[in-house]
């Protein structure tokens, strides 16, 4: 849809843009619940954590199912590309490795996910956006009113819907209870 803005010599990917600011966002969030909720500086390190080892994992991940490209060029496995990130995967060990970094600091389990639930929504907005920025998770043909020309064809505007889900999401987790 948006992959991508020219600042004169410069080519900026607007996904990769809303991520980073969701990263930024989400951390900033989580820092003041945890703050708010008298919780330890573990906390922050829990995210820088879990961010590193799902990076980390995420391009292992896709390096294992590509293995023969790479064993073909090895330092390709440190280029710069977000397109060579198995998202899911990344995901899933990002969350393990917080989790056992948790357990080990000793983190009290309830505090620490309500700390970590509006950072984690304000990422959800942010990768919602970047689905819409790239074009990625689009929807089934439709013939609607607020459909998008996205491939060649009307289509329900998913990556929308995602959105608007996903702000939702936002507003119930930030929400401060009474």
């Amino acid at each position: 849809m948006y992959p991508y803005l020219r600042l004169g010599p410069f080519l900026l990917q607007l996904p990769v843009l809303a991520l980073l600011l969701g990263i930024w966002i989400g951390s900033a969030l989580t820092e003041k619940e945890a703050s708010r909720l008298k919780l330890p500086a573990a906390v922050n390190n829990l995210i820088f954590v879990g961010l590193m080892a799902g990076i980390v994992g995420a391009r292992l991940a896709y390096a294992a199912r590509y293995l023969p490209v790479y064993l073909e060029n090895p330092l390709s496995l440190f280029a710069l590309n977000a397109n060579t990130l198995a998202g899911l995967d990344g995901l899933l060990i990002g969350a393990v490795s917080a989790a056992i970094y948790g357990r080990r600091k000793k983190l009290p389990l309830q505090p620490t996910l309500d700390a970590l639930a509006p950072g984690l929504a304000a990422f959800m907005v942010a990768l919602s956006l970047a689905h819409f920025l790239s074009g990625d998770a689009f929807g089934a043909p439709a013939e609607l009113p607020w459909s998008i020309y996205l491939w060649g064809e009307y289509r329900h505007p998913s990556q929308a819907y995602e959105v608007l889900a996903a702000l939702v999401v936002f507003l119930v987790a930030y929400k401060k209870p009474l």
